[in-house]
């Protein structure tokens, strides 16, 4: 019996602003449907700059919604906690 599918991201340095962060992060998003990934776990610096950009932050969390785990597609039933950057001004992404 194979184990969960786990996959790991960080650094995506997410924003509206940043088309290449973008890219990068579409290729996330496909990858994480191709291997069907029952748990995703982003590590930090969701954001390019969450802590001065509320903006930056919300682009992020739209983001994490793409995210198709378990083949679901769309804003998916696990909960999410993700770093929004290396400054902890803001509290942290959470979704329940």
């Amino acid at each position: 019996m194979a184990g969960p599918r786990v996959i790991l991201v960080s650094d995506t340095h997410l924003s509206a602003s940043a088309p290449q962060a973008q890219a990068n992060w579409d290729a996330v998003v496909s990858y994480v449907g191709a291997c069907a990934a029952d748990l995703v776990i982003h590590l930090g610096d969701l954001s390019l700059d969450g802590a001065g950009n509320v903006v930056d932050l919300r682009h992020g969390r739209t983001q994490l919604d793409r995210l198709p785990v378990n083949g679901a597609g769309g804003r998916n039933a696990l909960p999410v906690l993700a770093a929004a950057g290396s400054r902890p001004a803001r509290p942290p992404v959470r979704r329940h």
